[in-house]
């Protein structure tokens, strides 16, 4: 087998010591990556391959095809994602599907209609036509004369929700077995409240749809088919905005609820850097009735085998061992792996990047945990205390500005370094009603959900609240180590929301994300509350003051002892196929700056991240360049403005496409204004131009 400096890229794709920069979504390489070429098959891969649905949408697809005597019958695994199979995710993909046709599976990577070079336009996010395509993509694979009838899905982000959701709504019969991660099963506002990541999402995907497709691939017909496709643009952002109860809207694709109908065995992964993604990840794995397996590891939304913060793990490995078994009969250790394994933190720095996550590995053999016990802290004037104190009543309200420092809801972490982590909390916690624990005496670990209930009040009809839990080392440094957001007029449920009568109190229970955490000795437990979180959430039009009776509020910890078979844990090292030649055009990077403006008060968060690619063996050139903007008078609520834009290039030779994607929203007292614009070009041409204005009611919020 190669070792990975003799397969490795050239030089000049390297970045720093983070590992090798592969381009937006393929995200980079870590350093000890071993990239294998001696594998048990010899592969053959067929990039322009076509899926044709009943209705005469044509799915492009990428094959990768072990080699052997005459026609082999084999288990095949499908990943079906937007992004673009011969751009965006082109060099992560080889990786993987190279690795997993190597040892034995016809692998099959598909665009969804309307991306990438596949027909179609779409319409939706994320919703029942895809679930439909795909399934009708499994029963094709199946029935052709290089599978053996059994099929797998594989799939990370928007290719687990594919293969989770397809299982699901379809339950196609040929469908054996999922391995995916990094997902939601209910993409309705978390808490109820209006957040700045879902917008951003929806703007980029919008991006990404704009795009063409190669004429190297489809021919003369490409010109045609792109402005097709831009003519039947829909931003869908607006559509997600203006839903802000769980109506049918969201309801039509929501399968929280619906965890006990999965009909297939999955291998469920995640990291503790993306706090809401575990939280689903856990879930399944506790709400299941099928083999169901879980691993939350230390990162953001990353492969495992390109988990940043590490340590990676060899995830390929574990992927094929789930697939030998309910694929192809073989490998019945998988049948003993703990229900789950966990990354347990500890002392985790107080930045907002660092490499490596220190800690170790855990295992439970059931989940949930029977190993787990709730530890209660009563809230006392400032301090978290272990017997019921005195009554007393703490009012406050946020300055606008707590949040500065919560990092990415999702850190990608594609460039190294990438400052998406939530940093030291120190500032938001000055502005934040915090109450703290005395240094602790002994460690403490905790696995699960920590939930707070609050006997509270508020002096408006509404408005929010965002809960940290966070680590306070004996040098004041604080760490977040979950959260949670709870809009207060969603308190009872998302269906219904009601307005609060100012100055009743309310007693309210908020469940916070998932966490993994060991707390040191010496170390303090901070809960911290504020009535803002910007720039995570939009604000609400008045702030309100709430008043917290300490008397009947109480922090419940989930509680884990440590066990002598935790130490067992182990992964292999990485490996993946190599990816294929490429070269990075230019730098690529993302910068984030915070600028205040001592003059006007005005708090600006930018970011700007950017990178070009050319494919060596197509001389494709692809790229794109996204800026960021959030924006807010402290003090002026309704001076919150957001803003993205995004710009694509793709091109080869004398063929020179680019698309410009821009979005703007902000608010008066009573709605919501968005504004979303496409322009595309060829060869520096305008030759399309798209805008949607829309106001949108608030609904309080």
């Amino acid at each position: 087998m190669a070792d990975a400096a003799r397969s490795s890229p050239p030089a000049r794709d390297q970045v720093g010591a983070g590992g090798r920069y592969l381009g937006y979504a393929a995200g980079t390489i870590s350093a000890t990556t071993r990239f294998v070429t001696d594998l048990p098959y010899k592969v053959t891969k067929t990039e322009n391959g076509v899926i044709p649905l009943k209705d005469g949408t044509e799915i492009a697809i990428t094959v990768w095809q072990p080699d052997g005597p005459g026609t082999m019958r084999l288990p095949a695994i499908l990943d079906v994602i937007a992004y673009g199979k011969g751009t965006m995710t082109y060099l992560g993909d080889e990786r993987i599907y190279g690795y997993l046709a190597g040892h034995g599976y016809v692998c099959v990577r598909a665009d969804i209609r309307g991306n990438g070079e596949s027909t179609g336009s779409m319409q939706t996010f994320m919703d029942a036509p895809e679930w439909t395509d795909t399934a009708e993509m499994i029963g094709w694979i199946a029935r052709q004369p290089w599978c053996d009838g059994n099929v797998g899905m594989l799939g990370y982000s928007w290719g687990a929700i594919s293969a989770y959701y397809t299982a699901i709504h379809e339950k196609p019969r040929e469908l054996k077995a999922i391995a995916i991660g990094g997902f939601v099963t209910n993409r309705f506002h978390r808490g109820g409240v209006v957040t700045r990541h879902l917008p951003t999402f929806l703007v980029t995907l919008l991006a990404m749809r704009s795009r063409p497709p190669d004429p190297q691939i489809v021919g003369e017909s490409w010109r045609r088919r792109w402005f097709e496709r831009l003519d039947s643009l829909e931003p869908i952002v607006d559509k997600v905005i203006a839903h802000q109860r769980f109506d049918s809207y969201w309801n039509a694709s929501a399968v929280n609820h619906r965890v006990a109908e999965l009909g297939v065995p999955a291998f469920v992964v995640s990291g503790i850097a993306e706090p809401v993604m575990s939280s689903h990840d856990t879930a399944i794995v506790a709400g299941a009735r099928t083999p169901v397996f879980g691993i939350v590891g230390p990162w953001g939304h990353k492969r495992p085998h390109d988990g940043v913060p590490g340590p990676a793990i060899g995830y390929l490995q574990e992927v094929l061992r789930w697939f030998d078994h309910w694929l192809k009969g073989q490998n019945k250790d998988v049948l003993r792996w703990p229900k789950m394994r966990l990354w347990m933190p500890e002392g985790i720095p107080a930045k907002n990047y660092y490499r490596d996550n220190p800690g170790r590995w855990l295992a439970e053999r059931e989940w949930p945990s029977p190993a787990v016990e709730s530890l209660a802290y009563y809230l006392a004037p400032r301090a978290l205390v272990s017997d019921t104190p005195e009554p007393a009543q703490l009012s406050h309200r946020s300055v606008l500005s707590v949040g500065l420092r919560s990092g990415e809801w999702s850190p990608f972490l594609a460039y190294s370094p990438s400052p998406e982590l939530p940093g030291d909390q120190r500032d938001d916690d000055a502005k934040s009603l915090c109450f703290d624990s005395e240094p602790l005496r002994e460690r403490l670990e905790i696995v699960g959900r920590p939930s707070l209930t609050l006997d509270l009040a508020a002096d408006r009809r509404n408005g929010f609240i965002c809960v940290r839990l966070c680590d306070v080392a004996p040098d004041g440094a604080s760490s977040r180590v979950t959260f949670a957001l709870l809009n207060l007029t969603h308190r009872d449920d998302n269906i219904q929301p009601k307005a609060l009568e100012p100055g009743r109190r309310y007693r309210i229970t908020i469940e916070l994300e998932f966490a993994s955490y060991a707390f040191r000795p010496g170390h303090r437990i901070r809960l911290a509350i504020s009535t803002s979180y910007w720039p995570t959430c939009w604000p609400t039009p008045d702030p309100a003051t709430i008043t917290v009776d300490c008397g009947g509020s109480r922090l419940s910890l989930p509680v884990r002892r440590p066990r002598s078979d935790d130490a067992a844990i182990q992964f292999d090292g990485v490996e993946t196929a190599p990816p294929p030649q490429f070269s990075s055009i230019g730098p690529s990077y993302r910068r984030d700056r915070l600028i205040e403006h001592l003059d006007t008060g005005l708090l600006e968060i930018t970011t700007e991240e950017t990178s070009l690619t050319r494919l060596e063996h197509n001389q494709l050139v692809y790229g794109m360049t996204r800026r960021q903007r959030a924006a807010l008078r402290e003090g002026d609520p309704l001076s919150a403005v957001q803003e993205v834009d995004i710009t694509w290039r793709i091109e080869r030779d004398t063929w020179k496409t680019r698309t410009e994607t821009r979005f703007r929203m902000a608010a008066n007292a009573t709605d919501f204004l968005v504004d979303i614009g496409v322009d595309a070009y060829e060869n520096e041409k305008r030759v399309r131009a798209r805008d949607w204005h829309f106001t949108i009611p608030r609904d309080l919020l």
